[in-house]
């Protein structure tokens, strides 16, 4: 099972993330990627069926197309963008969160399982199953069940996870984690412009990735641009 979540991920020559303006500055700003955690995941479902075994996820998309309901939900229509980019290790060699203390935890990515990654199923049988088995005195989870099954009705989605498993426990009291981004992520990245957004505020994209030295993203307007309100 495991390999055919991943097999179906790496099938895919490309990744989108339909974020707002602020995540984009943020991620462009600090070079990392931000993986809620399970808790915080729009659809409450996850949460409950994971009660065992908790997860941090940062989610794509592998459809090409613009998707409009992606615009308006994850991208705040006309204040967002889209992030493209090639399937390929974009990932450093650390990550860091916020306790509730508020201090700043760094660890290797080696102390914990890694960056795990798989192609979403859809399947409301599947989807209302916990995916732990046993008791209190021994349980195992199939954490690929557990992070890339989601019922039918998100199936629009189109969806591809990376995840994050905390089995060292070394991942105390964080709501998300953030995830160090290599050079290969910014150099190889296309920013697609929401087709809702105003020209004015496209210039000032432009120009902010521009002032952040940022001289290989390439920056395009969407497919639907002046075809929608």
């Amino acid at each position: 099972m495991e390999n055919n979540f991943r097999t179906q991920f790496e099938k895919h020559e490309h990744l989108y993330h339909y974020t707002t303006l602020e995540s984009l500055m943020f991620i462009l700003i600090n070079k990392v990627l931000k993986f809620n955690k399970v808790d915080n995941f729009n659809d409450q479902s996850e949460y409950v069926r994971n009660e065992y075994v908790k997860f941090f996820a940062s989610c794509f998309t592998y459809s090409k197309k613009d998707s409009i309901p992606l615009w308006h939900i994850y991208a705040n229509k006309d204040k967002g963008i889209r992030i493209g980019f090639p399937n390929v290790n974009v990932f450093g060699e650390d990550f860091y969160f916020y306790g509730d203390d508020g201090i700043k935890n760094v660890f290797s990515l080696s102390e914990i399982s890694g960056v795990l990654y798989g192609q979403v199923e859809y399947d409301d049988d599947l989807a209302s199953k916990s995916p732990s088995e046993g008791n209190d005195g021994f349980r195992w989870t199939h954490v690929y069940n557990m992070a890339c099954q989601k019922r039918e009705v998100w199936s629009y989605e189109k969806e591809l996870r990376y995840f994050i498993v905390d089995d060292t426990n070394i991942i105390k009291d964080a709501k998300c984690l953030y995830i160090s981004l290599n050079e290969e992520f910014f150099n190889k990245m296309v920013v697609i412009l929401s087709p809702f957004m105003a020209d004015y505020k496209k210039a000032i994209i432009k120009e902010a990735i521009k002032n952040l030295g940022y001289n290989n993203i390439k920056i395009e307007n969407s497919e639907l641009s002046k075809t929608i309100i």
